[in-house]
């Protein structure tokens, strides 16, 4: 298959696998108000979506250098699919929720990470660094469409019907990756089905990327997670109450939409400035972002709206830096595995973001309170901080350093 129409067709699998992603977040102010949540079950039932995707993605991704990828991709494709449907007819309530999206983490880390083994083993150089970058880029896409297709299902059907678009988003993607290309099990893959982390958590440039991709996804799920929710609560503060009637899962499908070029961008900024320093000004400018709207959640609307669309860029921006690093970082026979480490890593992180932003928020009076929602969001930049910490601290790679010219023995 040629390099272009792989790249299309497993970016496309991902969004259509995505369609659940996001799903949640999405309806969250109904959910809550159905089923009487407190932001901490809240916090849980967004938050065990990617607690499943980190307890899931050591085996998932590493069995990928032991099988071919999109034998695992086809099976998660259709584990989502099932999860999907199942919520739309039996979740009712926290426990019930809690399990189904669990259920639905495994299926995706099932696709994202495998997705990626199966698209980098395809491609070499430069092709694989932007093939890896545009399909880690999509990521943001895929959590554009979930919010988008669940809004506009719920507000034509009812937010329960959100989840039953996630059961034929994954049929359809299961559909499309039947064109992608098999692929042999590379020479000195691992033998055994148990995975072991420990070679690649040797390397201390993966560990980088490792230590960067957990805050890197604390922050982007956290505020995903609790995106509508927070735009709810400013439009029903004094003076914003004009804006009441626009459809917030819309524009969360907005800010997801945003993180898609800024990626892209900086991914290509990457190659031709470093990694290194895209990464360090990435993370810097998120963590800034993040504090003005820590100290501004009592903004006019539209300002308000403004920095949370610029957050999503910034919070995002460094996902393609970070995935393509790993890809060019590891060894060939292992990337599989520093791929499961990377999103073991990153997938904890956004377990706990999501849990921890509505535990402060409990703490801090509830989702009406002013101060709860800045708690929040510097609970949220701390995710940025942890990346530019991984990056801008410690040893600097070495110079590359070139013989000094010899001078020719002089004739006699």
């Amino acid at each position: 298959m040629p390099t272009g129409r792989l790249i299309f067709v497993m970016c496309a699998a991902l969004v259509l696998n995505q369609t659940g992603f996001m799903t949640l977040a999405a309806v969250l102010p109904q959910a809550i108000a159905e089923w009487r949540l407190s932001g901490s079950e809240a916090g849980w039932i967004n938050g065990i979506f990617f607690g499943a995707y980190a307890g899931a993605v050591p085996l998932l991704a590493s069995l990928t250098d032991r099988i071919d990828p999109r034998r695992v991709y086809l099976a998660a494709s259709l584990l989502g699919a099932a999860a999907g449907f199942a919520f739309f007819a039996f979740a009712e309530g926290f426990w019930s929720a809690l399990l189904l999206r669990a259920v639905a983490g495994v299926a995706l880390a099932g696709c994202y990470m495998p997705g990626l083994k199966l698209l980098s083993d395809r491609l070499d150089g430069a092709a694989q660094a932007r093939g890896a970058a545009v399909y880690t880029s999509v990521f943001a896409l895929g959590g554009a469409w979930s919010f988008l297709a669940a809004g506009l299902l719920a507000a034509q059907l009812g937010w329960r019907w959100a989840f039953f678009g996630v059961g034929m988003g994954g049929l359809a993607a299961f559909a499309l990756a039947l064109l992608a290309p098999a692929t042999p099990r590379p020479a000195g893959a691992a033998a055994g089905w148990v995975p072991d982390l420990r070679p690649v958590l040797r390397v201390a440039e993966l560990r980088r990327y490792f230590v960067a991709a957990a805050g890197h996804t604390w922050e982007i799920f956290a505020v995903r997670s609790w995106f509508v929710a927070f735009l709810g609560f400013n439009v029903g503060l004094a003076g914003n109450g004009g804006f009441a009637g626009w459809n917030l899962p819309l524009l969360g499908a907005l800010g997801s939409l945003l993180a898609v070029p800024a990626s892209i961008a900086i991914a290509e900024a990457a190659q031709r400035y470093g990694r290194r320093r895209a990464i360090v000004a990435t993370t810097l400018a998120s963590v800034a972002v993040a504090l003005a709207i820590a100290a501004n959640v009592a903004a006019w609307f539209p300002l308000l709206l403004l920095l949370a669309l610029l957050h999503s860029a910034t919070a995002f921006g460094d996902n393609g830096t970070l995935a393509s690093g790993v890809v060019a970082s590891a060894e060939p026979q292992r990337r599989g595995t520093a791929l499961a480490a990377y999103s073991l890593f990153g997938f904890t992180g956004g377990f706990l973001g999501p849990l921890a932003v509505g535990l402060v928020i409990d703490l801090a009076g509830g989702t009406a309170e002013p101060r709860a929602w800045s708690a929040a969001f510097v609970v949220i930049a701390l995710g940025s901080a942890l990346g530019t910490a991984a990056f801008g601290l410690g040893r600097r790679p070495a110079a590359v350093t070139r013989p000094a010219p010899t001078r020719p023995a002089p004739t006699r």
